[in-house]
């Protein structure tokens, strides 16, 4: 086997696997939401805010809009 078929098998393997445990051809994942709210004190940060840590009761949110409909504010530092 050459060393070109090799890394095409190797390639084809890798990523029949990635597919089998559930990867996703998308760029963007739908759970990774861009805004992300604390429940605790109603207030809206970007995901990887130095002020939000990520917890099992975050509310995410698809846009500003929904996050201050459901009557959460912005935060002052990441400014969503």
């Amino acid at each position: 086997m050459t060393g070109f078929r090799r890394i095409l098998l190797i390639t084809a393997l890798g990523i029949g696997a990635w597919l089998l445990l559930g990867g996703s051809c998308c760029c963007h994942e739908e759970d990774e939401a861009e805004i992300v709210g604390n429940p605790g004190s109603q207030v809206f940060h970007r995901r990887g805010c130095r002020y939000f840590s990520l917890s099992l009761d975050s509310q995410p949110f698809v846009s500003r809009e929904e996050a201050v409909a459901a009557g959460y504010r912005p935060c002052g530092v990441c400014r969503p």
